[in-house]
């Protein structure tokens, strides 16, 4: 029998709002990988943070490839590049010039660390959940070097933004003015200024740059010769496994171009009705109660 395949975005999809991986879901990815099948953490996450997260939730015990940031890059179960594409340093400068000129938080990546313009709330959220050590860049984008896979722009609001703020205060109270009181922006204006943001860098970059979010307080920008979509049918080509043996499950909007190019595309119970719209299966729990396991049980 053919190998399959399963794409799994993390947050909000295979961990619950823990972060972890429950045992009875963990049980079916043990199943599924007993029949011979492959997993891939397909996530908007650095490769450091996917690959560590690969780690820290024992799917290194099975043949788990990890791709990062959209699509961008992916690499085999030895660590070894498998493909990788990055934004160039002028469209880099672009997507940073508007992002200051809106206000709006604004970083990216090098092998080891994430490159930042500011210690705010937005990156405190940020490394909640990404575990990674930081630089702040005086003049972002100087000292970006290398080419990066992807840049992202944060605008948290609302409930986001005081747990944010409060996660400062913990930290890096310093770097707080006490004086003025603080008001969270409101979601309505920050979802707008988001959209607008997208949309400005797209057209700024001229078609080399794709901007979907991931979270509702994240747009990413990654190349667009990349997403998730063209992971799932590049690594599927790759591995000679037939495109309808692939299977991709989501939650949020930058998961839709996997769950379309997978031969069978899920989206969690708790996913966005686009992505439910793009989906030939939804999930009838949701991620804090095992959604991915029976369909785990019952494709393998």
């Amino acid at each position: 029998m053919a190998k399959k395949i399963i794409h799994l975005d993390l947050d909000n999809t295979l961990l619950n709002s823990d972060k972890i991986i429950t045992p009875r879901t963990y049980e079916a990815l043990e199943h599924w990988a007993s029949k011979g099948n492959l997993i891939a953490i397909n996530s908007g996450r650095p490769m450091t943070s996917v690959e560590d997260t690969i780690r820290e939730l024992s799917l290194d015990r099975f043949e788990t490839y990890a791709v990062a940031f959209n699509g961008a890059w992916i690499r085999d179960t030895s660590g070894r590049d498998i493909l990788k594409k990055s934004i160039s340093l002028d469209d880099v400068q672009t997507i940073a010039s508007i992002a200051k000129e809106m206000g709006i938080h604004v970083q990216t990546y090098n092998l080891t660390h994430i490159l930042t313009s500011a210690l705010d709330d937005e990156l405190c959220r940020y490394t909640h959940t990404v575990h990674l050590p930081f630089r702040v860049l005086e003049n972002f984008p100087e000292g970006v070097t290398e080419a990066p896979c992807k840049v992202l722009c944060i605008k948290v609001f609302d409930e986001y933004a005081i747990q944010a703020h409060e996660r400062r205060m913990e930290l890096f109270p310093d770097t707080i003015d006490t004086e003025n009181r603080f008001t969270p922006p409101s979601g309505e204006t920050s979802l707008a200024e988001l959209a607008e943001l997208g949309k400005r860098i797209e057209k700024a970059c001229e078609g080399r740059v794709s901007c979907l979010k991931s979270t509702p307080c994240y747009l990413e920008s990654f190349p667009s010769d990349a997403g998730k979509g063209l992971a799932i049918t590049e690594l599927a080509e790759l591995l000679n496994i037939p495109i309808e043996n692939t299977f991709a499950a989501g939650d949020a909007q930058n998961d839709i171009s996997m769950i379309e190019a997978a031969g069978t595309g899920i989206a969690m119970l708790n996913a966005e009705d686009e992505v439910k719209a793009a989906a030939d299966v939804v999930t009838a729990t949701d991620h804090d109660h095992d959604g991915l396991a029976e369909l785990l049980f019952k494709y393998a």
